[in-house]
């Protein structure tokens, strides 16, 4: 999708829901009603069904979803009321954030949270990696890969050490968590506010473990009187490089964000549902290394357009870049690419529509 038409489609959307949030009784309606059923969404994003009444009290409910189901798509419940302090072998992985709520029903551009722990360098010490994946309204999306096809950005990255109470971290204020200044929307109001929501290290952090879902607790100052204050949110764990293959295979095939990334990045890191059957004999295996490819030759011809910015190549230069573009235009037509996209335009889709 061509970057002039994707500013138009964010100025689009911000239009539709501002002229939405001033006829507020109007959004209260279920928006994915006619779309799939509560079951049905809950099921493809694996949002289990609640054993209890909802901690968090909503507004509109997602499709046919009770409060208390509508409420399993910012957080798991369940998790919340069974879980134990972790320990650190117990929260080495990626974890992919449960709450899904606002873009499920169309209030916000849709993205979602992975969190990367690992083992740190020195005893007591782990690493955490925090990532918001997203399709960008405002830069080319294949910048956002490297050669390997993994996701780049990042909206924190650093070390946390061992606190006093088990499975609690704290930062290392002689080595601050780093917070690189990139907009996650291109919308600035909504990036503060996503980024207050998903701020998870800057005082104490408590991790705690049900089964595969990490419960993160943090201790934080709410300003502007920093009263000491508690949040929490869950995580479902996924496969390593689950997330980056889905958003990437979302962007190579033009399926939206909402709906399919946590779906698809579930289906990836399981290994079966729509997604993988469609993917056929060759799986996803081939898969994998059919996007990687097709992110070098696009970062080659990226690399290519900014060096000749301005300036004109030679015709050595323009027969190469035409190679690659033939390059790039049949790893676009591969019988897994075209297959893909044909279902995902069809009545039978990779995940329930939103």
């Amino acid at each position: 999708m061509g970057l002039n038409v994707r500013r138009a489609g964010l100025r689009t959307f911000l239009t539709n829901v501002a002229l939405g949030l001033m006829f507020l009784p109007v959004l209260l309606v279920p928006v994915h009603a006619e779309s799939a059923s509560c079951d049905s969404i809950m099921q493809a994003m694996r949002i289990p069904q609640p054993e209890a009444e909802p901690t968090l009290k909503l507004l509109p409910p997602i499709a046919d979803c009770t409060q208390a189901q509508s409420g399993m798509f910012a957080m798991n419940s369940n998790a919340l009321a069974r879980a134990t302090p972790a320990s650190p072998d117990q929260i080495y992985g990626t974890w992919l954030g449960d709450d899904v709520y606002h873009y499920s029903l169309g209030l916000t551009l849709p993205g979602q949270e992975v969190i990367t722990i690992a083992e740190g360098s020195a005893p007591g010490e782990i690493m955490i990696r925090q990532a918001w994946f997203h399709l960008s309204y405002e830069a080319a999306d294949a910048a956002n890969f490297d050669d390997e096809g993994r996701w780049i950005p990042y909206v924190a990255k650093g070390v946390l050490l061992a606190a006093d109470d088990p499975g609690s971290y704290r930062p290392d204020h002689m080595n601050p968590i780093d917070y690189p200044a990139l907009p996650m929307s291109g919308e600035r109001a909504l990036d503060l506010w996503r980024m207050e929501r998903i701020n998870h290290f800057d005082g104490v952090v408590s991790f705690a473990v049900d089964g595969e879902t990490l419960v993160l607790s943090t201790e934080f100052l709410a300003q502007p009187f920093r009263t000491p204050e508690r949040r929490t949110a869950t995580f479902s764990r996924v496969s390593p490089g689950a997330p980056d293959l889905a958003i990437a295979t979302i962007d190579a095939i033009g399926l939206t964000v909402s709906g399919n990334f946590d779906c698809l990045t579930h289906q990836i890191s399981e290994g079966h549902g729509p997604f993988i059957d469609a993917l056929g004999p060759d799986g996803l295996k081939a898969w994998r290394e059919h996007m990687a490819k097709l992110h070098v030759a696009t970062s080659e011809r990226n690399a290519f357009m900014a060096r000749f910015k301005g300036q004109k190549p030679s015709q050595a230069e323009m027969d190469g870049f035409k190679e690659l573009q033939t390059r790039i235009q049949d790893l676009s037509q591969s019988e897994q690419m075209t297959n893909l996209k044909i279902i995902a335009a069809g009545p039978a889709t990779l995940c329930p529509p939103l």
